[in-house]
């Protein structure tokens, strides 16, 4: 249905919507695969295991695997001291919220973080490789491709298991959800997904996943009668922590563009020096001075 929604919209309202160039298609096809196949597919499939809660906690992992991929595949990130301590904080967040038994890797609650793991992982080398192509094509174009291309994936692979329409239950609640799910959470999140990552980059475009625990715990605990746990909130903690530590550079930077940060910034790393509005003003005050002695004299 997203698909469908995006790819007739593409053809009416946007001029640019065919892939032109190899970058192009490399984009769609990684976008095709990693970010809607792999990442829905996983999503999905490991959440019928674990609680939304536990699933948006393991999902907010993908801030911190993102950096992480664009060391490796971007060329242009390092990795310092601090980046590495961040990372750090992220695997012990995931610990604490999996709280991993050897003795039970296999049991459904255990392989559902796991399939969630995974997602993230495939949606944050899915937005690396998509910076990676530089795609020429409009950010709405190439999302409506890779959804077109993905859909068709995922119903051929639903197919291969067996699944049929004919199983489905067709209530006003599934038809409201299917809306939901195709037409605001698939066409309008991803086409706004796209082109976050097209202005910003794959790692700030990254930061929205922290938004998911925050709303999927709260849905879960009022719809669902989820429970919220110390050790949940805990790691969910330890993972943003260990983000803000890799992208510490990044997170000063814009503190600094801000106006009120901007100026404490200055005043932290300048405590001898008078501010510059007040300077402004004495050379201003001295110059009137001078000039009206000047014309004293010539008088």
């Amino acid at each position: 249905m997203g698909a469908a929604v995006l790819l007739a919209y593409t053809v009416v309202r946007i001029d640019d919507w065919r892939p032109h160039s190899r970058a192009d298609w490399n984009a769609v096809l990684a976008s095709a695969a990693l970010i809607v196949v792999a990442n829905n597919v996983l999503l999905f499939f490991g959440q019928q295991f674990t609680t939304s809660a536990i699933a948006s906690v393991m999902y907010s992992f993908a801030p911190v695997l993102t950096p992480i991929f664009a060391l490796v595949l971007l060329g242009n990130e390092r990795l310092s001291w601090t980046g590495i301590l961040g990372i750090l904080f992220g695997f012990v967040g995931i610990t604490i919220v999996s709280q991993p038994d050897p003795g039970n890797m296999l049991t459904g609650d255990a392989v559902g973080m796991g399939l969630v793991l995974l997602a993230a992982a495939s949606v944050a080398l899915g937005g690396v490789l998509v910076r990676r192509a530089e795609p020429t094509m409009s950010s709405v174009g190439m999302t409506a491709w890779a959804m077109l291309i993905g859909a068709l994936t995922i119903h051929v692979l639903s197919a291969a298991l067996g699944e049929s329409v004919s199983r489905v239950q067709w209530d006003p609640l599934t038809v409201l959800a299917l809306a939901y799910i195709g037409v605001l959470a698939t066409a309008v999140a991803y086409t706004t997904y796209f082109g976050l990552l097209e202005r910003v980059g794959p790692i700030k475009v990254s930061l929205t996943t922290y938004v998911v625990p925050l709303v999927a715990t709260f849905i879960g605990w009022t719809l669902l009668d989820e429970s919220i746990t110390v050790t949940m909130l805990g790691g969910f903690v330890f993972i943003f922590f260990g983000f803000v530590l890799l992208e510490r550079q990044a997170f000063e930077e814009e503190l600094r563009r801000l106006p009120v940060a901007n100026s404490r910034f200055a005043a932290r790393h300048q405590p001898n020096s008078v501010d510059a509005r007040t300077r402004e003003q004495q050379y201003d005050h001295e110059s009137s001075a001078q000039t009206c002695e000047t014309d004293c004299c010539d008088d």
